[in-house]
């Protein structure tokens, strides 16, 4: 799969919130706050791609994940499929491809059920992109209300 890497800038609301913030609790918390914005994230667009998985056996499905990891004051959400299947995740994910099977570039495939098909992980990730600053900013609100500050 390609690597898809969505970068954030938190706007002026967010900016001002991680401000606040870290006036009242230390970076330990607001690296917290921040992490359980984007596992939030990270799990709501895993769903929506298991959404979009094609389903022969289902196999390819269960295979789909979203991991959150946070170091120092970085914090980083992965979502992808594969596992043991990571070759023909692939295949599925990029169609048509140089990773496809041969037997697929003679004609179409068809996926089922209707709306599933390629780009299962990338499409959704595009697609929710703009709602990541929207889970980190509701996590900062929620923190600052938890200590008081709001």
């Amino acid at each position: 799969m390609a690597d898809s890497t969505v970068k954030i800038k938190l706007a002026p609301a967010s900016a001002r919130l991680l401000a606040d913030l870290t006036k009242y609790a230390d970076q330990k918390q607001v690296a917290l706050a921040v992490t359980r914005g984007m596992r939030t994230w990270g799990e709501d667009t895993k769903r929506l791609s298991m959404g979009r998985v094609p389903v022969d056996t289902g196999a390819l499905r269960g295979t789909v994940f979203a991991q959150t990891e946070r170091k120092g004051d970085r914090a980083t959400v992965t979502i992808g499929a594969g596992g043991p299947a990571a070759p023909y995740a692939l295949a599925i994910h990029e169609h048509l491809s140089k990773h496809s099977p041969p037997s697929w570039r003679k004609g179409a495939v068809n996926f089922s059920p209707a709306g599933t098909g390629p780009k299962y992980i990338e499409n959704p990730i595009n697609e929710r992109a703009k709602m990541l600053p929207v889970e980190v900013n509701a996590e900062l609100e929620a923190s600052l209300k938890r200590i008081g500050a709001k």
